[in-house]
């Protein structure tokens, strides 16, 4: 809307007076305003496009009507309620895949799209359900699928990084932390070929004990690939390597 357009409207609003063309004069009228927008009004006040006043003049009751894809489910529901008898086949629904389909399609002819969709869907569909294929929906690039074990192997690899870094590496301490054993940590670090002390190698205080047990245990880690146990001489062994007297 222009801005003139605007400042007339404010007028109105503030006034509850009309001017006719030719008139001599100005007309009060009592009238309820209701004004409806696909535009972003908040973004459009910021960026001068639309008047602040008149926005907080309009804007005293504000209804938020979700988009089409939020509640396509629905609407495809009643258009198919009123069209399912123009199919050859007796439909139950929506199949799983088609609601995800209308989910992720913009709609942007609206609600008459969605119908014509839904009553091309019952004459082609072929099955019980109305599937993706039969609504005809442009097909939407969301990236390559990722699968459960995938994303459950990142999320054990972040976590046990993550405790390690908390604990400065010492094995036995983030093992306590994540609720299992040294062992086990052993193999999880193992198997997503995770190192068992920081990549710029650790320094020395000294020789501590807590720093030779740590040493000890890096030495068994290396030595037998993740599943080492540490010897009572400290030297570390395999665990089928018989105990030396």
């Amino acid at each position: 809307m222009p801005h003139e357009c605007q400042a007339v409207l404010l007028r109105f609003l503030q006034e509850g007076t009309v001017e006719r063309l030719g008139g001599n004069g100005p007309i009060h009228v009592d009238v309820r305003v209701i004004s409806a927008t696909h535009v972003d009004l908040d973004k459009a006040v910021e960026e001068g496009r639309f008047r602040a006043d008149l926005y907080h003049r309009l804007c005293v009751l504000r209804l938020v009507e979700p988009p089409l894809r939020e509640r396509g489910e629905l609407l495809a529901n009643y258009a198919l309620s009123m069209y399912k008898q123009d199919g050859a086949r007796k439909l139950r629904g929506l199949s799983s895949d088609a609601i995800v389909a209308m989910s992720n399609y913009a709609w942007p002819g609206n609600v008459r799209e969605l119908i014509n969709c839904v009553r091309r869907a019952v004459v082609m569909s072929e099955g019980r359900f109305i599937t993706a294929n039969d609504l005809g929906l442009p097909a939407t690039d969301n990236g390559p699928a990722v699968k459960l074990a995938e994303i459950r192997s990142k999320a054990e690899k972040d976590a046990i990084e993550h405790a390690l870094q908390r604990h400065g590496y010492k094995l036995s301490e983030a093992a306590a932390e994540l609720g299992i054993s040294r062992a086990t940590l052993y193999r999880l670090m193992h198997a997503d070929r995770l190192h068992p002390e920081p990549s710029g190698g650790h320094g020395s205080n000294g020789g501590t004990d807590a720093d030779g047990d740590g040493e000890a245990e890096r030495r068994a880690f290396a030595d037998v690939g993740g599943f080492g146990v540490v010897s009572c001489s400290g030297r570390p062994r395999r665990p089928c390597e018989p105990p030396s007297s």
